[in-house]
């Protein structure tokens, strides 16, 4: 989970789904790709490893869920 309140390491300009080091999915405006190739899976791992490193997980998440759910209308 990204916080608002984290600085991002990078900016990504669309979005993607690493499943693990054979196959990255681009979602596109009007295509899904599939990327096979080591090399270019290589070049979202690393992104996806930056956002990682900056994201809540385990405990940390589950706190910060707590506390937007207490401030979502009943």
């Amino acid at each position: 989970m990204l916080p608002w309140s984290v600085d991002l390491p990078t900016v990504l300009v669309h979005s993607f789904v690493l499943y693990d080091d054979r196959l990255v999915l681009v979602e596109a405006i009007n295509a899904e790709l599939a990327i096979r190739s080591s090399d270019d899976v290589a070049l979202y791992a690393r992104p996806f490893e930056a956002f990682w490193d900056v994201a809540f997980q385990g405990e940390q998440a589950s706190a910060l869920i707590a506390r937007v759910a207490l401030d979502l209308p009943t």
